[in-house]
């Protein structure tokens, strides 16, 4: 392969390469690729049990989008950010959001 070629890749989203490139969705008609993925809050019951349930309501209804993950994991993956400073440094940018 050389500088400039075209190049299929079939890279999940979110995920930190969407950060810094311009990744092209392909057409798929035919649904090969399943789909779109979607970033999902995963958490164990035994954690969200000892939440405030303001916690807990404000977690189901929290709504990040891809394009935050990619970013939240860009500056984990990347730039060694902590998970918690991270998190923080996006909310301080104000891009979270709720449906």
């Amino acid at each position: 392969m050389t500088f400039g070629e075209w190049v299929v890749v079939a890279p999940w989203e979110p995920q930190f390469l969407h950060e810094k490139h311009e990744i092209r969705r392909l057409e798929d008609p035919l649904g090969i690729l399943g789909g779109v993925d979607e970033a999902t809050l995963v958490a164990r019951h035994s954690l969200m049990r000892k939440l405030p349930d303001g916690a807990v309501r404000d977690l189901r209804n929290a709504a990040i989008g891809n394009a935050e993950v990619s970013r939240l994991d860009y500056l984990i993956s990347r730039d060694n950010l902590d998970p918690l400073d991270a998190a923080l440094t996006r909310r301080a940018a104000s891009s979270f959001h709720r449906p």
